[in-house]
Order: C-alpha cells, then sequence, then structure tokens
C-alpha cells in the first residue's frame, strides 16, 4: 500500500462515515488528526511532542487541538512508565477556553506471537485555568484510564489492532457527586502501517461512549509519525 493510497483511502472512508452519521443530540461523528514526532536518547529513555485537531458535530467544526510533550522510561523488557503535559485549546463556540492536562502511565506489554498485549493505566488530572492558576490553589479533576490493547502481527509493515479503554472519575473538586463514576468508554480498531524504520501511518475508527451526559460519538482517526 504506497503513501497516498493510504490518504486517499483515509478521506474517503471519512467522507462516507460522516455522510452516515446522524445529527442529533444523542450522537456525532467526529474525525481527529495526530501527527507525533519521537527521539530516543537511549535504549531506556525516549521523549515525544503531539499535536492533534479534533472535530465534532459531524467533522464540521473544530472541537479542540492540544500540543502535548512528554518523556518515557523502559524499567525492563516487560514495563515502561511515562509522563506527558498537554495544552488545550476547547472551542465553547463563543470563545475558546485554555484547559492544562497531565497524565502518568505504567504500561505493561507482553508478546505471545502472533500477538501483542498491552495493559495500561494512567492517573490523569486536568481541568480549566481557573483550576490550576486561581485563589482556590491546584484542584484539577483526576482520573484513572485503563486500556487493553491487542494488536496482530502480520509479519509485514501493516498492524491490526482493537482496544478497550475506561475512564474512572477519581475526584472532580467543582462536581463531588460524580467521584467514582465510570464517566466514558472507548473501543477502538485500526490499522497501523510502517513506511521504514522512521515513519508510519495509522487510522482507526471508535466508538466513545460518554456516560455523564449519555453520549454517543463515532470518530475516524488518522495520524502520522516520525522518529529521529
Amino acid at each position: 500500500m504506497s503513501n497516498m493510497s493510504f490518504l486517499r483511502c483515509s478521506l474517503i472512508v471519512g467522507m462516507l462515515l460522516s455522510s452516515l452519521a446522524s445529527i442529533s443530540q444523542e450522537q456525532d461523528f467526529g474525525w481527529w488528526w495526530a501527527f507525533s514526532a519521537g527521539h530516543k536518547f537511549n535504549t531506556r529513555m525516549a521523549m515525544s511532542v503531539d499535536e492533534e485537531i479534533r472535530l465534532n458535530r459531524n467533522a464540521s467544526t473544530i472541537d479542540l487541538f492540544f500540543t502535548q510533550v512528554g518523556l518515557s522510561y523502559t524499567l525492563s523488557k516487560n514495563w515502561k512508565a511515562s509522563f506527558n503535559y498537554r495544552f488545550i485549546r476547547k472551542n465553547q463556540l463563543d470563545y475558546w477556553e485554555t484547559r492544562h492536562g497531565f497524565f502518568a502511565d505504567l504500561a505493561w506489554k507482553k508478546r505471545l506471537k502472533p500477538l501483542t498485549f498491552t495493559l495500561r493505566g494512567r492517573l490523569q488530572g486536568r481541568g480549566g485555568e481557573d483550576q490550576f492558576f486561581s485563589g482556590d490553589g491546584f484542584s484539577p479533576d483526576w482520573f484513572f484510564r485503563g486500556k487493553l490493547q491487542i494488536q496482530y502481527d502480520l509479519g509485514r509493515r501493516l498492524t491490526p489492532f482493537a482496544s478497550l479503554e475506561a475512564f474512572w472519575l477519581l475526584n472532580a473538586p467543582y462536581s463531588p457527586e460524580m467521584n467514582g463514576d465510570l464517566t466514558r468508554f472507548r473501543y477502538e480498531a485500526g490499522l497501523e502501517y510502517e513506511i521504514n524504520r522512521k515513519h508510519s501511518i495509522g487510522i482507526s475508527y471508535m466508538l466513545q461512549h460518554n456516560r455523564l451526559p449519555l453520549f454517543d460519538e463515532y470518530i475516524l482517526t488518522t495520524g502520522y509519525a516520525f522518529s529521529f
């Protein structure tokens, strides 16, 4: 599969799904565009910079965009830890809100050919500027996110995958009645294509089920990543 063919397929699938998505208050179609750059300092430590734009309202409006910077450290053959900061601009339709997010990950990976299993736990804090820099002090919303991903090794450059992720709200200072709730689930399946050792592209389709409020999003994701 050539690079241009892959991009054409992404555009065609996106337009078809957008035309089929229902326009209602209970569900929506979105399109997420991601760009990632990574660099390995040595065999254990690496950094990454990510840019992402997320469209909603049947892929007609920018919902948000963010810049993310992270460091990861390989603890052993199967374990990896990372820390990331995310600067977010959120579209509130009549104004743009600045948000901040940070999270620490601990991931376990096991290869049982032809499958690779990855189990990741994420502790995440996020919120608007008033939750970080107001007189009330440091008071972001805290989440725990658990994710299971399975990849299938075809022995070629193309790798299919599927994943399930759950969001558990640990503490919401401004909405304490929601503490302890499972607020969101993500079900995703997709393909990654390795162009060469430094460049790769990917496409996936995700169902994001939001429980508070009850709302389903059908999301196409397309991405490009390179290492240097």
